[in-house]
Formats: structure tokens, C-alpha cells, sequence
């Protein structure tokens, strides 16, 4: 058995091979420091607001749909509508279908705590002797 050198290439190496790159180490980031509490949202959580003394609903319904405008303003809603919160006292409420030429107001008191129902049947009434099948 032959003995090799330590500082010498191995034997099948002619030298025409390039030498591995050096490894190159980078430094290390420094350590973040860690919290010295808790990090929490300051903002309160949002709860879901109990029914106000001063709130009311108007459950509204028509046949057919209609638009639905309360005091003079319109809602963007159209019926049926389960729950429109309202302040207590009365409003105006005006319904309307341009399809059908629907031009219906009326006066609704609301009470707080409660809900008012109003279902309007909007329809023409049928012709006499006209089929109601």
C-alpha cells in the first residue's frame, strides 16, 4: 500500500480541474427584540347594538313589488321588506310601480321596541264577470 501525501492532489487529478469556489459566509441579521407585551388592536371590538328605546321597524309588503320612499326620501329598497328600522312616530311611506302605474301613500306610526306590519294588495280590481281563477 502507498502512502500519499496530505498536501498533495489526489492521484487522478491533472490539475486542469478548476478548484471549488470558496464558500462564502454572511453575516447574521441581528436578533429582533421581542414584544415586551402583547401586541392588541386598540380599536374596541364592534358589538352588535342592542334595539335603542328610540328604534322601530316596518315590515312592508305589496302586491305587486313596489319602490318603497319614506318621508320624501327614496330607500333604494323595494318590497317585500321584513325589517326597515325607523325612529318612533309617524312617516310617510310612498310605494310606487311605474309598470303597473302605482302611486300608493299612506301614514304608519311606529313604536319603539315594536314592529308594524302593513301588506298592501296593489292590484287592479278584476273586471265584473271577469274570470278570478
Amino acid at each position: 500500500v502507498r502512502a500519499r501525501r496530505l498536501d498533495s492532489p489526489p492521484p487522478d487529478d491533472d490539475g486542469d480541474t478548476p478548484a471549488p469556489a470558496p464558500r462564502v459566509r454572511l453575516p447574521k441579521p441581528p436578533p429582533v427584540a421581542a414584544p415586551s407585551r402583547p401586541v392588541v388592536d386598540e380599536a374596541p371590538a364592534e358589538k352588535p347594538a342592542p334595539v335603542a328605546a328610540g328604534e322601530g321597524y316596518l315590515r312592508l309588503g305589496s302586491k305587486p313589488w313596489t319602490k318603497i320612499a319614506i318621508d320624501g326620501k327614496d330607500t333604494g329598497l323595494t318590497t317585500p321588506q321584513g325589517k326597515i328600522k325607523l325612529a318612533p312616530g309617524a312617516h310617510k311611506v310612498l310605494l310606487t310601480n311605474p309598470q303597473f302605474q302605482i302611486k300608493e301613500g299612506f301614514s304608519v306610526e311606529i313604536k319603539a321596541g315594536e314592529t308594524e306590519t302593513v301588506i298592501k294588495d296593489l292590484r287592479p280590481p278584476a273586471a265584473p264577470g271577469a274570470d278570478t281563477d
